[in-house]
């Protein structure tokens, strides 16, 4: 009796073959020859094919099928291994589709087709859960070199903010500072302190207003896709509610938490910033401190607080 794979729960949307999916059967010749891991390997190598396997122009290629793959009355080994190949695109396509929706629909359905094809090529799949399918998708992007010049920019940044929503909804849960230990602090002590940034929190400096695509999509809405070159500065967290959120932040207060999230001191973090900003702003900062310190620990950013080692 031939060894088999058990299909999965769903049929393909669409297949070349038109046949009812049913458990692929190996190979009579391999059952207890061929070692797992080369089985695996041989057929993983086929199923990552995008053109059909019944029209492989290779001969080893097609003698390879028939040596691994048995058939059955009524498919042959090509017809039945080709319902598997086909599934490994759909099923694929569509997992990134749902993590980058924003993504998918400023590039167009032909050039994200394009994308996704030629990163499962590049990065093929190496996790059992499809959560990790797209972790490679925002390094890859930036040195995708299909996109067209005027979307290249915004797409590349697109598929990284997309990402961190992906990373930020399971990211490592840590412990809010108390904010009694704030109050402990004496104030001639706050130069010297550290405070620790949450992991989940992201930060991004946009060059395009990506986050609005991604807001509007999100709300079934269909914005412009040619988009103006716009700073912005963004956070990404997740909330206490498990919900994932974004929220864009002044300039100083982006770059006071990036210079924190790296252990600046918040004495020489402030005085760095203090020392980009206006005269006018410069003479708001103490209030926008306040507020900013307020709103970080109601949305649980801080977790740590220690004084800097002496130098």
């Amino acid at each position: 009796m031939s060894a088999q794979l058990d299909p999965s729960v769903n049929a393909p949307l669409t297949s070349s073959v038109n046949a009812q999916r049913e458990p692929i059967a190996l190979g009579p010749s391999h059952e207890g020859a061929l070692p797992l891991a080369e089985l695996q390997r041989e057929l993983g190598e086929l199923l990552r094919r995008f053109e059909p396997l019944v029209d492989h122009p290779s001969a080893a290629a097609r003698a390879t099928i028939a040596r691994l793959v048995s058939g059955n009355e009524r498919l042959s080994p090509h017809e039945q291994a080709e319902i598997y190949r086909d599934q490994f695109w759909l099923r694929h396509r569509d997992s990134l589709y749902e993590d980058f929706p924003a993504l998918s629909y400023l590039l167009g359905a032909d050039s994200f087709e394009a994308l996704v094809r030629a990163y499962l090529l590049a990065c093929p799949p190496d996790s059992w859960t499809l959560r990790d399918l797209g972790l490679r998708l925002g390094s890859f992007a930036a040195s995708y070199d299909a996109f067209s010049p005027e979307m290249a920019g915004p797409a590349r940044e697109l598929a990284a903010f997309e990402l961190a929503f992906i990373r930020a909804f399971d990211a490592a849960e840590v412990t809010p500072l108390d904010v009694g230990r704030v109050a402990m602090v004496p104030a001639t002590e706050w130069p010297n302190m550290r405070l620790g940034i949450h992991p989940h929190v992201e930060l991004f400096a946009l060059e395009f207003p990506v986050h609005e695509v991604r807001a509007a999509v999100r709300e079934g809405q269909t914005p412009e896709r040619q988009l103006a070159a716009s700073l912005t500065f963004v956070a990404v967290w997740r909330a206490a509610d498990r919900v994932v959120y974004h929220r864009p932040l002044a300039a100083g207060e982006y770059a006071l938490l990036s210079s924190l999230r790296v252990g600046t001191p918040l004495g020489a973090a402030c005085g760095s910033v203090a020392e980009k900003l206006t005269e006018p702003d410069q003479r708001e900062l103490g209030a926008n401190l306040r507020r900013w310190f307020e709103r970080w620990a109601q949305c649980g950013w801080l977790v740590s607080l220690d004084a800097a080692p002496a130098s």
